[in-house]
């Protein structure tokens, strides 16, 4: 759930643009291993990007858990 409108609203604008970079060419999920949960930890990657790291540069996205919280400030 959001914390505020702002989350609500970049979380549309991120939905979106994830949408937009991965319609953008043939993905491609490079598995990394697992977290200690023993869910599988990957990077997508679209004509040679990475998609988290752009959704990150373009602060739609954010590292987790040490990633700053810039949202609902």
């Amino acid at each position: 759930r959001p914390e505020c409108p702002a989350a609500r609203e970049l979380g549309r604008i991120a939905r979106d643009r994830l949408q937009e970079l991965v319609n953008a060419g043939e993905p491609q999920l490079l598995r990394e291993g697992v977290d200690r949960f023993v869910r599988t930890l990957a990077r997508v990657v679209v004509n040679g990007s990475d998609v988290g790291e752009t959704l990150i540069a373009e602060r739609l996205a954010r590292r987790w858990p040490t990633g700053p919280r810039f949202w609902c400030e």
